[in-house]
């Protein structure tokens, strides 16, 4: 018994665990996300799923065995490849009466501040807060 598991563990001494099933399919895929990624255009996860599926049958054939690129698969592909999905951002501008509506905050928070006698020192910043 003891011989097995050195044994199997020798073989995974490699710290890498199991590759992938389909590495072609994986390859491919990767080329493609990068190319829309270069293009400008949004790779979704469904998109990358369905690419998937369709490179698999380009190689297989449509006799081949079934593959799903199920969202586990889906995962587990993205960790190999180091690829990440965010969310793209916008820049907004600014309303035209953001510096009168920041000077009215300001003088508000002032009046407070003087009506209820807060003093300076008992101020705090907590725009972030542990989770």
């Amino acid at each position: 018994m003891w011989r097995r598991i050195a044994t199997r563990t020798a073989r995974r001494l490699g710290g890498r665990g199991r590759g992938p099933e389909y590495p072609e399919v994986e390859a491919r895929l990767h080329l493609w996300i990068l190319d829309g990624n270069a293009k400008g255009l949004q790779v979704k996860d469904s998109y990358i799923r369905l690419q998937a599926q369709n490179i698999y049958q380009k190689l297989r054939g449509p006799d081949g065995p079934k593959f799903d690129a199920s969202t586990g698969w889906l995962a587990r592909f993205k960790k190999r490849k180091q690829l990440v999905s965010r969310r793209q951002t916008t820049t907004r501008t600014l309303p035209k009466d953001a510096v009168h509506a920041c000077r009215d905050i300001i003088q508000r928070v002032q009046q407070l501040f003087e009506l209820h006698q807060i003093q300076p020192r008992n101020i705090v910043n907590m725009d972030q807060v542990p989770r």
